[in-house]
């Protein structure tokens, strides 16, 4: 199911009209969820859940559609980013070094930074999760 849209084609009906999503944006999570959705089917998706977006506070976030029975599947979708496993001694140093914060920073390890355009450095860095234990200023 699909709506109006303001970037690249229509907006997909799981995605909050008006909102401050950016061109294409909204299209874009419409794309992503057809090719990756396992559940619920990419049709029924905005049964299950809405996507919004805002410029403060929460950014781009989902708000549930319904009410979900405790063990009950939500969404089951491929893995956008398999992130390989880092060398022991490269798991220790940064366990040593960040202790709790190691498990948020491990999966950088991964990646050939001198492979990275400045543009998909720039979408990491704006896509980056800050998790509480890590966003502390100890």
């Amino acid at each position: 199911a699909m709506a109006a849209g303001g970037g690249d084609g229509p907006r997909p009906a799981f995605c909050a009209a008006g909102g401050d999503w950016r061109p294409g944006q909204a299209e874009g999570f419409g794309r992503c969820a057809k090719e990756r959705l396992h559940f619920p089917a990419h049709g029924r998706l905005h049964e299950y859940l809405e996507l919004r977006c805002t410029t403060s506070g929460l950014g781009v976030h989902a708000v549930a559609r319904r009410s979900f029975a405790c063990g009950e599947l939500v969404l089951s979708e491929d893995a956008l980013l398999r992130v390989p496993e880092t060398s022991q001694e490269a798991g220790q140093r940064l366990q040593n070094k960040f202790g709790d914060r190691a498990p948020f920073l491990a999966p950088a390890l991964g990646v050939q930074w001198d492979r990275v355009s400045k543009e998909e450095l720039k979408s990491v860095l704006n896509l980056f999760f800050v998790h509480p234990p890590v966003s502390r200023s100890d």
